[in-house]
């Protein structure tokens, strides 16, 4: 279990990296990948009892977090897709929000449990609603940092995977595109650099 008093002298969140965490998630043992998955979970769970309670402030790590977790509600170890689902379910309650979300946590509730199928097809089913919830609540901001990590999970060697990280991808895409686009094709007053300015003239 991992102590609280690992955040509560400070705000950093390093310990929740995504460079720190991906060697072992990305290992060629599964129970490797599963203990990462279970330690990001407390990591998570503890950064919100304490760092989060006290300043209030949206987790800046979320879209290259969520990248990197989203495959794995597939994977094939039960234990992995049920850790991988509690730490998006804390991502989420890393987030400012101003609307009452009871019901959604009731739904997520709900989809983790539908991630201990055995069916691999029932277990998408349910990774794909989770992604249409979460993508409901996913801040704009960080959509950029998700596309970049979640690449890695679309090349993934496991095929459920794979198609997971497809799913996730084009949802939050759906919502939250424009967070993927370059400020001044989002309609901003900011003018793309002219050729003169790119080559320095």
């Amino acid at each position: 279990m991992v102590p609280l008093s690992c955040f509560k002298d400070s705000s950093d969140s390093s310990l929740l990296s995504r460079q720190l965490l991906e060697t072992w998630f990305f290992s060629d043992k599964e129970w490797e990948r599963d203990g990462a998955l279970q330690a990001s979970s407390q990591l998570l769970a503890a950064y919100r009892e304490t760092v989060y309670c006290r300043l209030q402030e949206p987790f800046e790590q979320s879209g290259s977090l969520l990248g990197l977790l989203a495959p794995y509600t597939c994977t094939t170890l039960a234990t992995s897709r049920l850790w991988a689902a509690q730490c998006i379910v804390c991502l989420l309650h890393l987030q400012d929000h101003s609307m009452t979300m009871d019901a959604t946590e009731e739904e997520l509730r709900g989809l983790h449990e539908e991630l201990k199928a055995y069916s691999p097809e029932a277990v998408l089913i349910a990774s794909s609603h989770m992604a249409k919830v979460i993508g409901k609540y996913f801040p704009s901001n960080q959509a950029l940092d998700f596309v970049g990590s979640i690449m890695d999970g679309m090349l993934s060697a496991s095929p459920t995977c794979a198609t997971a990280a497809g799913h996730w991808f084009i949802t939050v895409l759906r919502e939250h595109g424009d967070g993927c686009m370059p400020f001044w094709m989002r309609g901003g007053d900011q003018q793309p650099p002219s050729k003169a300015s790119a080559s320095g003239q």
